[in-house]
């Protein structure tokens, strides 16, 4: 139960004739928000596996089996080792994944200091009215962005209407002091900027007759959720890419544990049990029965798209990625017909090149680059050894090999010193006396 106090906060956000923007606290996400997998029984069975043990059974809006099986719910191992490696290097130098959280994202705060900040974030961009807020308990990630209007094949973007739901309770990660930043950053400055973006394009309402993919596809959820992880610490204190790696880990030792011995083995890296309860069901829940091993790997596109982009962020156009939900290789085929001088661009995006310096300090700070490092066949000796090998080998030297270029080389023959006199000769002698004689 809130407290009094809370509650007429709450109302006064709802109610603020001021504001354009509305916010809702409710406690279940409205039935036309939800998704297709949306858990109906969600605290129930939370309640029954912590206390009790109990293995969840998850009730949806219609049977599991009925729901088609996709290639992005697929399992997938490729960047395994980059995960482990950040989860090893979190656990080593911060004990645990809960001690990460706080030192990367602050202390937690609740739901009122928390609006506060979203309505200043929206109005510092200038997007108040353009899209609304709920608070809910039973959203099953951090937040979520959708938006209704017409259909797209109408071509009217203008008659779209966004909305932002937000998890409202204990288990939103980023409810601290710089998460929250965080999270804005994530749902507005990434996903509802591309997104709006998107419908001022031409290929809006007909993306094959451009030979886009489909928004919805793989590789465009790959690379809008790995901007979104990216930007996600872009305010963080540490910005290690823990909760990424974190679902992507969770997915691949899903292949082989039930519900149970992977929220178990999660505790390896994070003792919060909300934490692991919430990474354990957005994997297993697409089971008929969380007790067989397997899950999905949908949630796997954050670290995915995440590593793509960092290691290539030198050669991206973010300017032009922001005009739409289009991938990275596509860009070369939307740079002559994007509308780039209208689309909106969030705050942290203003100055490109320190945005791309940033990228670049957090691919290297996760391992998923090297810091670049002269090669040993490019540094070049020091004079003092240089001389000291020219000498040591001026007798079986025959020829000397002179570069012009790094591309070109000429072979000249070694031109012999001149003879010196030894310095016990009289003659050097007898003029250094007859130079003393007046």
């Amino acid at each position: 139960m809130e407290s009094n106090d809370e509650e007429s906060k709450t109302f006064r956000y709802v109610f603020d004739p001021m504001r354009k923007t509305s916010i809702k606290v409710l406690r279940e996400t409205p039935s036309k928000h939800r998704p297709t997998l949306h858990i109906l029984n969600l605290q129930e069975e939370k309640d029954k596996f912590l206390r009790f043990g109990k293995t969840p059974k998850f009730q949806f809006s219609r049977p599991i089996d009925t729901y088609p099986k996709k290639k992005k719910t697929d399992i997938r191992f490729e960047f395994l080792p980059e995960a482990k490696l950040i989860l090893e290097r979190v656990r080593q130098h911060f004990g645990s994944g809960d001690n990460f959280l706080d030192a990367a994202f602050g202390k937690k705060l609740d739901r009122s200091e928390a609006t506060e900040f979203m309505m200043n974030y929206i109005k510092s961009h200038g997007l108040d009215g353009q899209l609304n807020i709920i608070w809910a308990n039973d959203v099953h990630g951090s937040g979520r962005l959708l938006w209704q209007g017409p259909n797209v094949r109408f071509n009217r973007p203008e008659a779209r209407k966004f909305t932002l739901i937000l998890k409202g309770n204990k288990e939103n990660t980023f409810l601290r002091t710089h998460g929250i930043q965080s999270l804005a950053d994530h749902e507005i400055g990434t996903h509802f900027m591309r997104s709006a973006n998107d419908g001022l394009q031409p290929w809006f309402s007909n993306r094959q007759k451009f030979g886009l993919r489909s928004s919805r596809s793989l590789c465009g959820l790959v690379c809008e959720e790995g901007l979104a992880a990216i930007n996600t610490l872009l305010q963080s204190q540490v910005k290690l890419l823990f909760m990424p790696a974190l679902l992507y880990y969770t997915a691949c030792m899903s292949e082989q544990m039930t519900f149970k011995e992977l929220f178990d083995h999660l505790g390896t890296y994070i003792f919060d049990m909300d934490q692991r309860w919430k990474q354990v069901t957005r994997v297993k829940r697409i089971l008929p029965d969380c007790n067989h091993h397997g899950g999905s790997g949908q949630d796997q596109c954050y670290f995915e798209g995440a590593i793509q982009i960092l290691r290539q962020a030198d050669e991206i156009d973010f300017k032009l990625l922001y005009a739409g939900k289009i991938c990275v290789d596509e860009l070369p085929r939307v740079r002559r017909i994007a509308r780039q001088e209208c689309i909106k661009l969030p705050l942290f995006l203003k100055d490109m090149a320190a945005y791309t310096h940033s990228l670049n300090e957090m691919a290297i700070l996760n391992g998923l680059i090297q810091r670049v490092k002269r090669p040993l066949s490019c540094r070049l000796p020091s004079s003092r050894h240089r001389r000291r090998n020219v000498r040591g080998n001026s007798r079986c030297r025959g020829n000397v090999r002179a570069l012009s270029s790094p591309m070109r080389a000429r072979t000249l023959p070694l031109t012999p010193r001149p003879p010196l006199l030894s310095r016990r000769s009289n003659k050097p002698l007898l003029l250094r006396k007859e130079a003393f004689i007046d």
